[in-house]
Parts: C-alpha cells; structure tokens; sequence
C-alpha cells in the first residue's frame, strides 16, 4: 500500500503503464531513484545543512538501500527513451550503479564536509532537528536494492554511474561551483596597536567567518583539555561513557599533552605570550577543522615572520580527505598546504608614533591588565620592527607566490573606520558563503530591535538627566543670582551712606540744633500759623554765622525774636 504522500504518484504511474499498452499510444514512465544535483532539492540542502555546521543524522540504523541517480544522467536515460523508446517494457527504473545504504551516503557527505559524525535518531527527534525536512525524511526511509537493467543496455554517457560515494569530491566541488561559495581566508598582517583585531571582529562579522585570534586559541584550546581530563575523571564530562576513559592510553596521551604545554609556556620568555609551538599546535588543529575548512578565516596577527609561516602552512597537516582545490595556485611550493593559504593578506601600515598617541589617548582603566599599556606596548612594537624590516617581511615572501598583500594606511587622525571597511569590502569581494539563515536573520533582527529599544531608552534616560540638570542648573542660577542682587543692594547701600555722610553731618550740626530750638518755641508760643512763624524763625536764625557757636547764638537771637513776634501776633 503506498504512502499517503505518494498516492497520487502511484495512480499515474498506474494510468502511464496502462495508457502505453493501448494501440496508437506510446507511453513509458522512468522511475528514478534518489535525485541528486548541485542545485537540486534534497541533496543539495544535505550539503548545505552539513556547511553550515548543522548536524547530520539519519533515521534508525541506517542500513537501508537508497537507490540514487544524477539529475543529468536521468536526463540522458530521459532522452534516450525519446529517441530509441524500448520494447519490451514500459517501465523503466532510473539508478546508478551504487547500492549503497543510507549510512554510507550520508557519512560520506561527512566526512568530507564535515566531522564525519552521523546521529541516529528516531523521526520524532529528527524533526525537532534545525534543517529538518519531512520530504527528506521520507526519502532516506527507502529500503529498495534493485538493479536496473533495461538501462544498461542504452547507450549514454554517464557522468556518476558508480553514485555519491564515489564521487563525492566531484559533487562537492560542483556544489560550489553552482552556488558561488567556497572559503575565503583573510590574514590581517600589522603591528601591535594598529587595529587588526579591531577589523578582525568587523571583517569577520560582514563575511560570517571565523576569526582566529592565537592567543584566544591557545586559551581555548588549554581549557578544553582540562575539561576533557576533568569530565574523564568525574565521570560526567563529554568523555565519560564516550570514547576515553579515565585510566585509558587516549587519556593519558591528553594528560601527557597538557602537562607539555604548561611547561613550556613557564619556560616561554621570547616574544609572544605563548611559545611559538604551543601556538602552532593549536592554530594547526583549528584550520582542520571542518568549520575554517568550509568558511575560511579570519587570521588575527599570525604569522608573523617568513619561518612561522612555512611551519603553519606546511603540508601534512590536513586529515584525509583533503579538499579539492578548484583553482590551484601553482606559484605555492608543493610543501605548503594550499588549502590552508590566505587567499587575501591585508597589511595595516601605520606609524609608531601614531599608535602611541592612540595609546596615549585611551584612559589608564581601559588599558588595565592588558598588553596595550605603554611600556609593554613600545617594548612589543619594538621587538615586532626587529622583525619585520624591508628585507625580510612576510609580505614579500606572499607577494612572491602571487598573493599580493593589500596595504591599508592607517597614519591619518581623519580616518574613520567605516571609510577602512569600505576599502577593505571593495578589495576583498562578496562573501564566497550562504547568506544568513532564516533564524540568523531573525536572530539579527531582534537584536536590532533589542538594540534600537535600549538606545530609545538611553536616550530617553539621556533627556530625563538633561531635564532634571537643567532644572538643577536654574534653581542654583536663581540662587547664585538672588544672592549676587542681594550683595550689590548692600554694596548700594554702603555707597550710599558713603555719600550722605557729609551731609548728615552738616545737617546734624548745622541745621539740626537751629531746627530744633525753633520748633521747641513753636511749641512753647504755639502760633495761630505754625508753619510761617517757624519760617521766620529760620530765617532769622539763617542770617548768622556758620559756625556751632554761632548756629547757637543765632537760634537764641530767632527765639528772641520769636517771642517778640509772638507778642505782636497775640
């Protein structure tokens, strides 16, 4: 009984076979097996799972038959049907010569993309798998080993007769070549300071690829050693119950590595954080990974000099099977490994003195317990000019195997760092890579999203500051002025009585003692016109002298006078 998803299939197929038997009608169907094709459906997204570093599983053991056919040999069997149309069948079975099971292709495809490493799982498992494809799934349940041999005896000029397996390396390269991808493998040549790991992360961000930063690797890889040694002995790491055991020779052998590289780097007092082996052992191990061998890399500052390169690219590195090269550069000595070359060597160039000014220009607390302070700087930048003169940069030694170092000046203080990306993007090229996935794109736009709400926020945060220090900055104004009208009224004031102190004291001895006795007789004779007797008294004390004695005498000669005026009034 047919599956449910093939039922319609199966009815045409049925109504072909039967359509052909009729007379005047000629009617054949091709049956194929499994398609493949660089461009094509499901082996396609297999390869492109597996690029991407998405794991790749199979359903149940494994063991069952998937016929498999090229989609350009099934057009060549398709043709020859058209042209010389068989006789004796109307049923054609379209497969290659393969016979292999569902594990074989899909460890293939492994191991030659990938790590090798295919997961069994259940179909419930498999599709809570990132890649999953029900379609797929259903594909890789086929159990069928059958033999075709109507098509045996037809003339056609096959491409893969002998199947995926066998032809993996050919598929692969095909695959590339269809979909414009391949790695590419930047190295960021530059002295300490300048800004290479800086463009590292963007370079590595705008390409998707990996950025190999050596001391982070050694770091890295040291830890992962003491995980391995720690999960082997407790029982609960990725070792235990897996391929080491605690007491094991593998084991041993990790225990032994580790103690070797603790050595060596307490004895270490050349330049570099790390000896130079225990770099290379690492970043050695890195570029054969099946990440870096698909994507490339970014390499941050190594190597540095012409006898690190030849030790890092040397040949016999790479684990079989080696990648094919789909245009070798025949300049690279054969005892170099190609694959691992840069494609691009991109080559800051910039000043010492510029580089200590940027120094210079960063707070102490940034620079703390790192190797970028000022001493440690100039001592590295140093020992790196020893290094790399005119005559024996490692820019000569790739400019001699045709990989021609981009130079980017890095000296103007007017350079922005987008303007150096904008260079570097226009030499390096498109990326050779997949563009983002559907969940990355997702991914990235919520980190937009999250990014542009956090920068709402500050900003709004940023406004409520500003609002509240204004605030604060008028009420202190407002204070600071009060206090400043305040001061220059008292200032008035003072001047003020400065002024009038003279006159005050012309008043007080002069005027006022007169004054006075001239309105203690208006009291005394209290006149019918206070007002003019009092004027007359002034007036005829005004007529006197100007001194004390004589203010004195005067006032008693106008209150003699007044009394007398006081009679004639009464």
């Amino acid at each position: 009984k047919p599956w449910p998803t093939i039922k319609d299939a199966v009815t045409v197929e049925k109504s072909l076979i039967k359509m052909g038997k009729a007379p005047g009608v000629s009617a054949w169907c091709v049956c194929a097996g499994f398609l493949y094709h660089p461009g094509y459906g499901h082996f396609g997204m297999l390869l492109s799972n597996v690029w991407q570093g998405l794991p790749l599983w199979s359903l149940g053991a494994g063991k069952n038959y998937l016929p498999t056919i090229h989609l350009d040999d099934l057009v060549s069997i398709l043709a020859e049907v058209v042209e010389n149309p068989p006789r004796e069948t109307h049923y054609i079975l379209a497969m290659d010569e393969s016979h292999n099971t569902q594990e074989e292709i899909l460890t293939a495809i492994g191991t030659y993309l990938g790590t090798g490493d295919v997961q069994r799982k259940t179909m419930e498992s498999a599709m809570l798998t990132p890649g999953f494809s029900m379609n797929l799934a259903e594909t890789l349940q086929l159990d069928l080993n059958m033999h075709a041999g109507c098509i045996r005896e037809m003339p056609i000029a096959w491409r893969y007769e002998g199947g995926i397996v066998d032809n993996i390396p050919q598929l692969v390269n095909e695959w590339k070549e269809t979909h414009n991808i391949a790695p590419l493998k930047i190295l960021l040549h530059a002295p300490p300071g300048a800004g290479k790991t800086f463009y590292g992360h963007q370079l590595a961000d705008h390409y998707e690829l990996p950025l190999l930063n050596p001391d982070q690797l050694v770091a890295d890889g040291l830890a992962e050693l003491e995980r391995t040694i720690a999960g082997a002995e407790s029982g609960s790491g990725p070792s235990a119950g897996g391929a080491f055991a605690a007491d094991s020779e593998e084991m041993e052998a990790v225990r032994h590595q580790l103690f070797n590289h603790r050595e060596a780097i307490k004895a270490h007092a050349g330049p570099g954080k790390y000896p130079a082996e225990t770099v290379l052992h690492f970043l050695r191990a890195k570029l054969d990974t099946p990440n870096v061998r698909n994507q490339g890399y970014i390499l941050d500052g190594y190597p540095t000099t012409v006898d690190e390169a030849r030790e890092l690219f040397a040949d016999g590195g790479a684990r079989e099977p080696v990648p094919l090269i789909a245009h070798p550069n025949p300049a690279i000595p054969a005892d170099l490994n190609q694959s691992w070359m840069p494609d691009v060597v991109v080559a800051f160039d910039v000043k010492d003195s510029v580089i200590h000014s940027r120094i210079m220009a960063q707070p102490e607390s940034a620079l703390a317990g790192t190797r970028q302070t000022e001493d440690v700087l100039m001592k590295r930048l140093d020992e790196w000019r020893a290094l790399n003169t005119d005559d024996n940069t490692i820019l000569n030694w790739f400019d001699e195997m045709e990989i021609h170092p981009l130079i980017i000046n890095l000296d103007s203080p007017t350079l922005r760092s987008t303007e150096v990306m904008q260079q570097l993007i226009k030499a390096i090229g498109v990326p050779h890579n997949f563009g983002p996935s559907r969940e990355e794109i997702g991914k990235k736009r919520a980190a937009l999203e999250e990014a542009a709400r956090i920068e709402q926020a500050r900003l709004a945060a940023e406004d409520v500051a500003r609002q509240t220090e204004e605030r604060v900055r008028q009420i202190k104004a407002q204070k600071e002025w009060t206090a400043k009208m305040k001061q220059v009224e008292l200032q008035e004031e003072e001047v003020l009585e400065a002024h009038s102190a003279p006159l005050r004291q012309y008043l007080l001895h002069n005027v006022m003692p007169t004054l006075t006795q001239c309105l203690i007789e208006v009291c005394k004779v209290r006149p019918d016109d206070p007002v003019d007797y009092l004027a007359d008294l002034l007036f005829a004390a005004g007529t006197g002298g100007s001194s004390e004695a004589d203010a004195d005498a005067n006032a008693a000669t106008a209150v003699t006078a007044g009394t007398h005026a006081s009679s004639r009034h009464h």
